[in-house]
């Protein structure tokens, strides 16, 4: 194999490659045949045409073939083999066989810009916010479990009273002509809520599932049921069922069905889970606050392909909790796509990012060990309640290609936390200059776009953890 690279630009190589015909030659009789089977030659049984005749009349198909099969099979070891490393997919350029000689073909190979690292990417100033939780903020986690734990309770020894929902089947009809100008056959009617019919309500109150009432009403201007409106309308309700709210009690037994000794246990959970969210949450802004900071003094290009890939996987991590959802739509896709523009910028600065980071950890010189591989790897197992072996998972990665991307992600989580710890924190309860809601953090080399805590760690070839943190502490209501 022979190959040159041509520098076209930062992030462009052109690389030539010429193969011998032994490293070919399965494909090019692998082409032949396809096309001997509708080849069609004046004079020439089918499937009996001489190949040299058979190449001059179909060689945009058989190359078109070879190509398809022979560059995906052999530009990773081209490019490799001049010490190149290319993101995305090799644009073709040219191609072309002389039979039983020689297959040449030329293709666009994007690689990451080459970053000088300048001085100053040390002692950037930035604020880091204080985390705290106020008693408030614990007690709304709290309300939200309770009303997670609330059931509907059917009530079939009294009659129907304040805070019930009586579900009716609700007719009515004109007084005068017995038109029916209304048939629901659901109708739920919340008894002691401000906005219920007050006269539906006066109707049902005290009445039992089964029950039938039957009163006349004369509607009012503002009148809900807009088809009532000037008319005396008799009025049928069925009543179906009387259910009512049955909230879990706020004690001490509802603190331990979730894992706590008591409620002040439940309570200290609960705040030491948010202030752990927040952290991480804090983690993410001051990281992406600082190298962001620190690229303002870098200008270079970075490859379109890793933009994209960068962005299709900001989108896809966002929709992914909905794709069982969106598997068969066939719309699915190209929601993607449309979503891709607005990942475009932060995907930009991620790439430039880790175009600087890697740079950095050529500088100092930073590694990953063995031992910092296997930690990564167990720390993925207890996240995921993945209960294989270590060596099975490491197995896993290493079929599907992740193994070998995970040392790179350590070295550029230990470049950006160098950054971060050389630079100026200033901790304040409040930012000097708040960040827009829709501003575009940054996030850590392997940060996986939701803002949580644990963002520094591997996740596997088809991951979708979400690394909640905030409801760990809520267990069946989580």
């Amino acid at each position: 194999m022979q190959v040159t690279i041509t520098e076209k630009s930062p992030v462009m190589k052109t690389a030539d490659v010429t193969l011998p015909w032994d490293q070919v030659a399965a494909h090019f009789t692998s082409a032949l045949n396809d096309v001997k089977k509708f080849a069609n030659i004046p004079g020439f049984r089918k499937g009996k045409a001489p190949t040299l005749v058979l190449i001059k009349r179909y060689r945009g198909e058989m190359l078109s073939a070879m190509v398809q099969k022979v560059i995906p099979a052999t530009i990773e070891q081209a490019a490799q083999d001049q010490g190149v490393k290319f993101v995305g997919q090799p644009h073709l350029i040219d191609a072309d066989f002389k039979h039983k000689e020689s297959f040449t073909y030329s293709v666009g190979l994007e690689v990451m810009p080459i970053v000088e690292v300048k001085d100053g990417w040390q002692g950037i100033e930035a604020e880091s916010l204080n985390i705290k939780v106020e008693d408030k903020e614990v007690q709304d986690v709290l309300d939200e479990m309770i009303k997670n734990g609330t059931k509907q309770e059917e009530v079939t020894d009294r009659g129907a009273e304040d805070g019930d929902e009586v579900t009716v089947s609700l007719t009515a009809m004109d007084a005068e002509s017995n038109e029916v100008v209304t048939d629901l056959e659901k109708y739920v009617i919340y008894l002691g809520k401000e906005h219920t019919h007050a006269f539906l309500a006066d109707m049902v109150k005290g009445q039992k599932a089964g029950d039938t009432i039957e009163e006349e009403y004369e509607a009012a201007e503002d009148e809900v049921f807009k088809e009532w409106i000037g008319k005396k309308v008799k009025l049928i309700v069925d009543i179906a069922a009387v259910t009512r709210q049955l909230a879990p009690e706020l004690n001490d037994e509802f603190a331990t069905e979730r894992g706590a000794e008591n409620l002040e246990g439940l309570r200290a959970q609960l705040r030491d889970n948010l202030i752990k969210e927040r952290e991480g949450y804090e983690k993410n802004r001051l990281e992406g606050t600082v190298i962001g900071k620190v690229l303002e003094d870098y200008e270079f290009e970075v490859p379109p392909a890793a933009v994209m890939q960068e962005a299709e996987m900001m989108v896809r991590q966002e929709v992914m909790p909905y794709m069982q959802y969106l598997k068969d739509s066939p719309h699915a896709e190209q929601m993607i796509r449309g979503m891709m523009q607005r990942y475009m910028p932060g995907a930009t600065q991620k790439v430039r990012m880790n175009a600087f980071l890697d740079a950095l950890v050529k500088k100092t010189g930073i590694e990953a060990s063995e031992e910092d591989v296997n930690q990564e790897l167990q720390e993925y197992l207890e996240e995921t309640g993945d209960e294989r072996t270590l060596e099975e998972i490491r197995e896993e990665f290493k079929q599907n290609n992740v193994l070998d991307t995970i040392p790179e992600i350590i070295c550029r989580r230990k470049a950006l936390e160098s950054v971060v710890e050389a630079a100026k924190i200033t901790k304040v309860d409040e930012l000097t200059k708040p960040e827009p809601e829709e501003h575009e953090h940054v996030h850590g080399p392997d940060c996986n776009h939701d803002h949580d805590h644990d963002h520094g760690h591997v996740h596997g070839p088809d991951c979708n953890h979400d690394h909640d943190h905030a409801a760990a502490a809520e267990g069946s209501d989580a």
